[in-house]
Formats: C-alpha cells, structure tokens, sequence
C-alpha cells in the first residue's frame, strides 16, 4: 500500500506519531481532571456558602431564595451543601461524580446516623433496667437476686449484675469501656422477649 493510498497513518516517520498522540492524551486529560477538580473545588465552595446563607434565612424563605437569587433549584442546592459537609476531598468528589459523592456520603451518613441514635436509645434503656435492677439488688443478698432476676424479668442473672454496675459505673462518670473489657464479664446480653419497663419488670416482684 502506498503512502499516497493511506493518508490517515503518517508511515513515513515510524512510530513517533504514537508517541505523539499519547503526548496529546496525556495534555487532554491532565486538562480534564483539572478541570475536573475545579469543579469539585467549586461545589465545595458553594456548598459551604450556601449552608451559611440558610443559616441566615428564616424557616420557608430557604427555596424562594434559592430561585430569586441563585438560579439553582432546592435539589442542586443541597447536593452542594451535602458534599460540603462530608468532608471529601476535591480529588475524590471528582473521581466520583458530584451525584455519586453526595448520594453516597447521604446514605453512609443517614445509615451511621440512624445507628448511632438506636445504639445510644438501646443503651440508655439497658442502663436504666441497671438501675432498676440495682434498686432490687439492694434489698436482697446474692442467692435470691440470682434466683429472682430470671424468673421475674428474662435475664440472666450475670447480665442483670452487669447492668447494675455498668449503670454504677455510667452515673460515677467512670470507664465503661474498661468494664466492658474486663474478662469476668458478659461479652453479650440477651434480651428477654418480653421488655423491663419497671422495677421488678412485669413478671414476680422480688422477695
């Protein structure tokens, strides 16, 4: 084949039009991905500024605002705030996209959040069927509240001492985490099917 019949591969100069091309792929996409965290750059930027201008609007001027004065709408508006607010850097908000970024810092965010607020609810029950517990230990020695706790509310009588001194502990402003650590204690409690939702619970009352 000729070099007049082929004009779209320059043979004449051997393989550097190769290194060529690949010299202008590098440019195009060094280009790209500055252009690429700029835009992240921004949406941070905006994001920020906007959470500080519906800091100072009153509660239901917030939309109205937007569509006066920004041109943006309610959802773009709060992508941008909730990608602020993760804490993401501009590189990686640029190697996700700035829909994948905020929808995946929204549902890590909510999820963690949500777990956070059943985990402190759960805990704070357990700490208070402690105290209750604690209140009916006072008033019995070892042998009968072994024998009562079980029978009357469901625990096990190792986990309901445990409740007692995690709430001891908890209240004193102590380590509960070094009480949870410790080796003679229950590294799980089972709850009973049915809940401890006053001193005694709903089954016997103590002796």
């Amino acid at each position: 084949m000729s070099a007049e019949a082929s004009n779209d591969i320059p043979v004449d100069v051997g393989h550097n039009w190769l290194a060529t091309i690949a010299a202008d792929i590098r440019a195009l996409h060094a280009g790209i991905r500055r252009s690429a965290e700029q835009a992240a750059r921004d949406t941070i930027e905006a994001g920020k500024l906007l959470i500080e201008a519906k800091g100072g609007l009153a509660h239901g001027e917030w939309e109205s605002w937007l569509r006066q004065n920004c041109d943006l709408s309610a959802r773009t508006a709060r992508r941008y705030m909730t990608i602020a607010r993760s804490g993401l850097e501009p590189a990686i908000v640029a190697d996700l996209g700035l829909t994948a970024a905020a929808t995946a810092m929204t549902h890590e965010r909510l999820e963690i959040a949500r777990l956070r607020r059943v985990g402190c609810r759960a805990w704070r029950n357990l700490l208070e069927i402690g105290r209750h517990f604690g209140a009916v230990r006072d008033r019995l020695d070892d042998e009968q509240f072994r024998a009562w706790a079980p029978e009357a509310t469901g625990f096990v009588a190792d986990e309901a001492l445990l409740l007692i001194e995690a709430a001891h502990v908890t209240d004193a402003g102590g380590d509960i985490a070094a009480l949870l650590a410790r080796d003679d204690v229950p590294k799980t409690i089972r709850l009973p099917k049915s809940s401890v939702d006053a001193p005694g619970g709903s089954g016997a009352e103590p002796p």
